[in-house]
């Protein structure tokens, strides 16, 4: 567990204070831990932590503030897949707008410059699966369900099926 600072006492703005976090088993057995920044602590982005030890502990040596990945304090997705890492969130600094996904081909350390955008409104919580299996159909798809709306963000809940390779 990462600790907030100063621990155990009331937030103020800014202060270091890890919230909602997406954990994601890496081929190599280690976890990342992708969290909300909850009072954007250094920046308006993600905080990201990998732990060798099976999640016994998230060294804060190991913390580092992914830029890449602009965040409005909002729970997002995380997902690794065949070797590539998913990531979803509404990919803004102030606003729950813009739900993208995006995808690194090194296991978070980057991320790709193209992203894809599914729902240009308010959107906010996202969670993503995939289905594991031997069929060739359950290696093409990733699932994201998220929340969106045309004036808030709660109005409903979306479920999308995103086909890796383009195709239908």
């Amino acid at each position: 567990m990462l600790k907030s600072i100063p621990y155990n006492q009331p937030k103020q703005a800014q202060d270091f204070d890890p919230d909602e976090c997406q954990p994601v088993e890496m081929e190599d057995g280690s976890i990342v831990v992708n969290a909300r920044n909850q009072n954007s602590y250094h920046c308006r982005c993600r905080m990201v932590v990998r732990s060798t030890d099976g999640g016994e502990s998230l060294p804060v040596e190991n913390l580092i503030f992914d830029t890449t990945l602009v965040d409005p304090a909002v729970a997002a997705g995380a997902l690794q897949k065949e070797g590539v890492m998913y990531f979803t969130n509404p990919a803004n600094t102030h606003s729950r707008v813009n739900l993208t996904l995006r995808w690194s081909l090194t296991n978070g350390s980057s991320w790709e410059k193209e992203a894809v955008q599914l729902w240009a409104g308010p959107s906010c919580y996202s969670s993503m699966t995939s289905l594991v299996g031997e069929a060739i159909e359950d290696r093409k798809y990733i699932y994201v369900i998220y929340e969106k709306g045309h004036k808030s963000c709660i109005e409903t809940v979306s479920f999308a099926k995103i086909h890796l390779y383009g195709g239908r």
